[in-house]
C-alpha cells in the first residue's frame, strides 16, 4: 500500500468482509447505475461513484460522469472518508491540507468539492463509498443534504448486499467474527490504556495525601492537583474514544484533526509520563519542544501514540541506559518522530509478535506487569489511520529505535 494512505484500524478484518461480497470487477449492474443518475440529479453535480477500497485501488461499482473503472488508493478522498462513520465533506479541496496536493486537484480533473458518505456493513466495516464530486468548490453543504447522502449509500449497500453470492451466510458469519475479535481488541485496548494515567494520577495524589514534601510546599501541592485534573481529562477524553470504539465494534474511531504544535504533545507525554517513570533510572531526553513544527493530527491520538512508544522505551531499558526522542525533517517532507534506547533489544521474530494484538514480548525485566501487548499495535493502528507509517529498528544487545512517520500533507514549519 503506497505511502501516507490511511489505513482502516481494522484493516485487515474489512478486507476480508470486502472480498466476502465477491464484486470487485464484476460487470456493471443496471439497478446500481440507475441509482448513481438519480443522485447526480437529485445532488446536482457532475460526477457520482459507488467506490469499493480495496489494498491498493479504489475500483467504481458504479459511476456518473467519469471514464476511468479505478483510481491508485493513494489518490482516493474516499480512502480517507472510510475511517470515519460520518460523511466526509470538502467545500474546497484547494483548502484541505490532506488534499491540496493532490493530483486530480492539481491537474485534471481539477476536483473542488467533494462528500462521501461510508458504504458501512451491518458489523460496521465499511466497503468503500458513494461519493459526490464537483469541479466548482461549495460554501456549505447542508445536515440534510447529508442526510440525504447517508440514505442514498444505505440504498447503494443493500443493493451490494443482494449481489452478493448465494453462500451470503459464511459472509455474514465472517463479518460476526471479525466483529468480535475487534471488541475483544477494544476492551483490552481500554484496560492497557489506563493504567499508565491512573497511575500518574494515584501517584500526585499520594504526594499530597502524605505531604511527602513537607507542610510548607503549597506551589509543589498545587502542582500536582493540577497533574491530576490533566490527566483526570485526559482519561475521561480516552473513555469517550474507547466508547466510540466498542460501539462501532469494528474498532474504528472518527478523527478529530486540527493543527497542533509538536510541543504542545511533548508538554502533554511528558506530563503523563512524571509518574510513570519515576524511580527508573534511564535518561530520558527530548527535542520534540524544540522546533516551530505544527501537526494536523489527532491529538489525542498522537499522545497515545507518544505516550505508548516513550513508556515502552523506559520499561525496557535497564539501569544507566537513555531513551532519545528526536524529531527530523525528511527531504519529502514528511516529519520523522524516533524514539531511540539502550535496552535489551528484539530480534526480528521479536519485532514482528510485538506489533501483533496481544503479542508480548517477555524480556525477563523487573517489571512485574508487562500490559497486554497491545502498546506497539495500537500506535501503530493509530498513525496509519492519519496517512502514516511506524517502523522499529532493532537488535539484541543494541536497543531499539521506533519511527512514527507523518505525512508531508500534515506537516508545516520546521525546516523542511
Amino acid at each position: 500500500m503506497a505511502d501516507e494512505t490511511p489505513v482502516s484500524f481494522s484493516e485487515a478484518q474489512r478486507l476480508d468482509v470486502l472480498h466476502s461480497f465477491a464484486v470487485l470487477d464484476t460487470a456493471p449492474d443496471p439497478e446500481m447505475d440507475d441509482l448513481t443518475r438519480l443522485v447526480a440529479r437529485h445532488f446536482d453535480v457532475p460526477i457520482v461513484l459507488v467506490t469499493l477500497i480495496d489494498e491498493t485501488r479504489q475500483w467504481f461499482k458504479s459511476r456518473v460522469g467519469l471514464e476511468t473503472e479505478e483510481t491508485p488508493r493513494a489518490l482516493a478522498f474516499c480512502a480517507h472518508a472510510i475511517i470515519g462513520t460520518r460523511p466526509l465533506v470538502v467545500l474546497d479541496a484547494r483548502e484541505d491540507p490532506r488534499f491540496a496536493g493532490n493530483p486530480v486537484v492539481t491537474d485534471h480533473p481539477h476536483v473542488r468539492f467533494y462528500a462521501g458518505a461510508p458504504l458501512i456493513t451491518t458489523e460496521g466495516f465499511k466497503l468503500g463509498t458513494l461519493c459526490l464530486v464537483d469541479l466548482k468548490p461549495w460554501t456549505a453543504f447542508s445536515e440534510d443534504l447529508q442526510k440525504d447522502l447517508v440514505t442514498f449509500a444505505g440504498i447503494a449497500l443493500r443493493r451490494l448486499e443482494a449481489l452478493r453470492p448465494d453462500d451470503i451466510r459464511r459472509g455474514l458469519e465472517l463479518e460476526r467474527q471479525a466483529a468480535q475479535r475487534a471488541v475483544e481488541e477494544t476492551v483490552a485496548h481500554l484496560a492497557h490504556e489506563i493504567r499508565n494515567p491512573l497511575a500518574t494520577m494515584i501517584g500526585h495524589a499520594e504526594i499530597i495525601e502524605q505531604q511527602v514534601l513537607g507542610p510548607s510546599a503549597v506551589d509543589r501541592y498545587r502542582e500536582s492537583a493540577r497533574q491530576i485534573i490533566d490527566t483526570g481529562r485526559y482519561l475521561v477524553d480516552l473513555a469517550r474514544r474507547s466508547l466510540e470504539f466498542a460501539r462501532l465494534r469494528s474498532g474504528e474511531v472518527g478523527m478529530t484533526e486540527a493543527w497542533v504544535t509538536l510541543g504542545d504533545i511533548d508538554q502533554a507525554v511528558r506530563q503523563l509520563l512524571t509518574h510513570h517513570t519515576a524511580g527508573q533510572t534511564p535518561a530520558v531526553a527530548s527535542s520534540l519542544g524544540d522546533t516551530d513544527v505544527e501537526l494536523f493530527v489527532d491529538r489525542l491520538h498522537m499522545i497515545q501514540i507518544l505516550t505508548n512508544l516513550l513508556s515502552n522505551a523506559v520499561k525496557y531499558t535497564p539501569a544507566g541506559g537513555k531513551v532519545d526522542i528526536r524529531a527530523a525533517r525528511q527531504n519529502d517532507g514528511a516529519l520523522t518522530i524516533a524514539i531511540a534506547d539502550t535496552g535489551m533489544g528484539m530480534t526480528a521474530e521479536e519485532v514482528e509478535r510485538a506489533l501483533r494484538p496481544f503479542g508480548r514480548v517477555h524480556h525477563g525485566v523487573r517489571h512485574a506487569e508487562e500490559g497486554f501487548g497491545l502498546g506497539l499495535p495500537l500506535a501503530k493502528r493509530l498513525i496509519e489511520l492519519q496517512g502514516g507509517r511506524l517502523t522499529i529498528d532493532s537488535a539484541k544487545g543494541r536497543g531499539t529505535t521506533v519511527s512514527v512517520r507523518v505525512p508531508s500533507y500534515r506537516v508545516r514549519g520546521g525546516a523542511g
